[in-house]
C-alpha cells in the first residue's frame, strides 16, 4: 500500500488537508485534484509492482470498493452522502487499504452524528431550523485520517503515550 512508505503517507495527507480546504470552502472538492492523486496512486503502483515492492491488492481493492459503494449510496440517496465525499473514499482506500479505509469512515461518521446531534439539540431549545443545512464530512474524516498517520509514522505510540 501506498501509506507503508513515509513519502506516501505525507502525500496522502497533504491530498487529505487539500480537499478539506476545498470542502469547507466551497462545499465541493475538484475533480482535478481527486484525478491527480488516483493518478500518482496509479503510477506509485505501477512502481511497485514491477520493482518487486509486496503489496497488498486484494486490500487496496477493496478499499477503492468502498469508495464505489459510497458512490452508489450517494446516487440512490439523492445526495445526501456527498459525491466528492464518496469519490475521495475512492482514492483514501486506494492508497492506504480496507482497514485503514474503513477505520477512517467509521470514526469519521461517528464524530459528524455527534456533530450533528449536538446540532439538532441546539436547533431545539434555540428554535432555529437547520433542516437545509449541510454539512462537510471531510473535516471529520480529517481527525481520524491524521492519527492514523501519526501511529503509522511513529509519532504516536498505539497505547497513547508519545
Amino acid at each position: 500500500m501506498m501509506t507503508c512508505f513515509s513519502a506516501g503517507r505525507w502525500i496522502l495527507m497533504a491530498f487529505l488537508f487539500l480537499c478539506v480546504f476545498q470542502d469547507v470552502r466551497t462545499h465541493t472538492i475538484s475533480l482535478k485534484i481527486l484525478l491527480s492523486m488516483f493518478s500518482l496512486e496509479i503510477i506509485w503502483y505501477v512502481w511497485a509492482f514491477f520493482s518487486g515492492q509486496k503489496t497488498d491488492f486484494f486490500s487496496i481493492l477493496v478499499g477503492f470498493g468502498i469508495g464505489v459503494c459510497l458512490f452508489a449510496l450517494s446516487r440512490l440517496s439523492d445526495g445526501t452522502f456527498g459525491d466528492g465525499d464518496a469519490c475521495f473514499f475512492a482514492v483514501y482506500g486506494l492508497a492506504s487499504g480496507i482497514q485503514a479505509t474503513f477505520l477512517v469512515l467509521s470514526v469519521s461518521l461517528f464524530l459528524a452524528g455527534i456533530f450533528s446531534l449536538v446540532l439538532l439539540v441546539r436547533s431545539f431549545f434555540c428554535g432555529a431550523s437547520i433542516r437545509h443545512k449541510r454539512i462537510p464530512l471531510l473535516p471529520f474524516i480529517a481527525v481520524p485520517a491524521v492519527f492514523l498517520f501519526l501511529i503509522q509514522s511513529g509519532f504516536l505510540k498505539p497505547g497513547g503515550v508519545l
